[in-house]
């Protein structure tokens, strides 16, 4: 997916970020966008291919895959996307309409630190094990939908409980029927091709301290030989939000963004509740949706999909970061109706982690009581 390989030296900025920030406080904590000029001088980054940025001690600190274009019609450039990856940005898509929505990103700090309290727009989703805040419990996966948009009413409906059900019933199937641990492993396989040190680092910090993957729906608190990332953080909708730092547990992040089509469905047949529903369509690309760049903004640098040039952004993009040490956000978006793009993550979160450490201090048979799995909601 990238024959061309672009390096990049860089070196933080800690002008830009001041400037970056400052500019955040006038807008009122509001997000960015990339027609300000205080990204006048950012390096954007569109041309398919691997990019890779270098600092001065030759470590890379980001890394960049843009689905490579060999044809003149843009809308093939999903043949070089693979059927494992449109598979399991199928299971990501159907994720968002099961589960309730979250408001605080799986990787934010604590509750009064800036990051987790500045303005974000958009939507966002989290899967795996995260540190639960409800009583007499420890460790949580993510909630099953609670209440939908229903377009006609213009209101938000409570779903009843048959409908909930359905969620929960769904939401296990995809845990069970391997979707979910699919989602994993080629996650950790485009990582690995992209970067196969981070790759491994992660891998082998989540085996030491034998942390649950995200996709492990069967833990209940004991060790496990299901290791990996412990949480996936997915988004969509025009996400934007002010750059940050995050909060994890080991700084290598590794995300994936792509644009899908948009379109209402019914919740049941014959029902007037309705909610939204992704689909591929090679006929939507990045190129249909103004913004979101993803920058790094100590480095003066982002990538820009939208760029309507020849080299632009098209399909699959793919990126590795510092998470905990280098500051990044996605710049203001605007959905065109019709289409979204959906961004997404894997890491070690630190409340994860933590949360996994703080049910195994409990006697082996209080551990599955302090874990709440998704058929326990």
């Amino acid at each position: 997916m990238g024959n061309d390989v672009f390096l990049y030296r860089i070196r933080r900025s800690p002008e830009t970020l001041d400037a970056l920030k400052s500019a955040e406080t006038r807008s009122r904590g509001g997000t960015l966008s990339s027609d300000l000029p205080e990204f006048a001088d950012f390096t954007w980054i569109s041309t398919p291919g691997i990019h890779y940025g270098i600092d001065e001690n030759d470590e890379i600190r980001l890394a960049i895959r843009i689905t490579y274009v060999e044809f003149s019609d843009a809308s093939l450039s999903w043949d070089k996307v693979s059927k494992e990856w449109l598979e399991v940005q199928d299971t990501i898509q159907e994720w968002t309409t099961l589960a309730q929505e979250i408001t605080t990103n799986v990787a934010a700090g604590a509750g009064t630190t800036r990051e987790a309290s500045a303005k974000r727009r958009g939507h966002m989703w989290g899967v795996g094990w995260h540190q639960s805040m409800q009583e007499n419990t420890t460790a949580a996966s993510y909630a099953p939908l609670r209440e939908t948009w229903a377009k006609k009413r213009l209101v938000f409906s409570l779903l009843g409980r048959k409908e909930r059900l359905m969620m929960r019933q769904r939401m296990r199937e995809l845990e069970e029927d391997g979707s979910l641990k699919k989602v994993s492993e080629v996650y950790l396989k485009g990582f690995g091709s992209l970067v196969p040190g981070p790759q491994q680092a992660v891998i082998d910090i989540a085996e030491l301290f034998n942390i649950p993957s995200f996709a492990n729906h069967r833990w209940k608190g004991e060790m496990t030989d299901f290791t990996g990332a412990n949480a996936m953080t997915i988004t969509n909708g025009g996400f934007s939000n002010c750059v940050h730092c995050d909060n994890d547990f080991c700084s290598i992040v590794y995300g994936a963004w792509w644009v899908a089509e948009q379109f209402y469905r019914s919740l049941q047949p014959g029902q007037k509740k309705e909610r939204y529903g992704y689909r591929h369509n090679p006929l939507f690309d990045h190129k249909d949706i103004k913004g979101g760049e993803f920058i790094w903004g100590q480095y003066n640098i982002g990538v820009k999909f939208d760029r309507c040039l020849v080299n632009r952004a098209e399909g699959l993009v793919e990126c590795m970061w510092m998470g905990s040490e280098d500051a990044h956000a996605s710049l203001l978006s605007l959905d065109p109706g019709g289409c979204t793009r959906f961004g997404s993550s894997i890491q070690l979160t630190r409340r994860g982690v933590n949360a996994v450490n703080a049910v195994r201090r409990y006697d082996e048979d209080v551990m599955p009581t302090r874990v709440k799995g998704t058929d326990m909601y």
